[in-house]
């Protein structure tokens, strides 16, 4: 458990609702319901962050444990039930350099794709956006793509999320 928005307790009708406190206060009541009822839920850890090298220093811990992320939460903000600046996701992307084996136009629009070479052995399609690249990319053979990804399939070594950035 990580956060609670509402609380219905046996004296309690109808529930009530916690969303418009600051995180701080509710994850405190949180933390004392669940001490109070010596149950078996775990509370997340919290992890005080305060600058963006903090930040950058837990996300090269979390990649080399190969985690895909951290929430950033602001301690004094009330719950919204949308995106926004209060929440935000941070992933430990990471980059690799790979040889292009072919390419292909899609048929689809402006519809453009790769083949790079993983490491071990296999081909992954990536799709580029960017006309000049697509253009070098059908002029030369032997090129190479830096291409950005979330993490490896432990399964087959497949790339999740894999986005091409630019040529090497």
């Amino acid at each position: 458990a990580f956060d609670i928005l509402e609380y219905s307790g046996r004296n309690t009708k109808p529930p009530i609702p916690l969303g418009h406190f600051p995180l701080r206060e509710r994850r405190k009541f949180l933390e004392s319901l669940l001490i109070e009822r010596n149950d078996t839920f775990k509370i997340v850890e919290q992890i005080p962050i305060t600058s963006p090298n903090e930040v950058e220093a837990a996300l090269n811990k979390l990649r080399e444990l190969g985690q895909e992320g951290i929430m950033l939460k602001n301690l004094d903000a009330s719950y919204v039930a949308k995106r926004g600046r209060n929440w935000l996701k941070a992933k430990t992307w990471n980059e690799i350099e790979l040889p292009i084996l072919r390419w292909e136009d899609t048929g689809i629009g402006d519809g453009f794709i790769i083949y790079v070479q993983l490491k071990n052995g296999k081909e992954q399609r990536v799709v580029v956006n960017g006309h000049k690249d697509r253009e070098m990319i059908r002029a030369k053979q032997g090129l190479v793509a830096e291409i950005k990804y979330l993490s490896e399939s432990k399964d087959d070594g497949a790339l999740r999320f894999p986005s091409f950035r630019r040529l090497v």
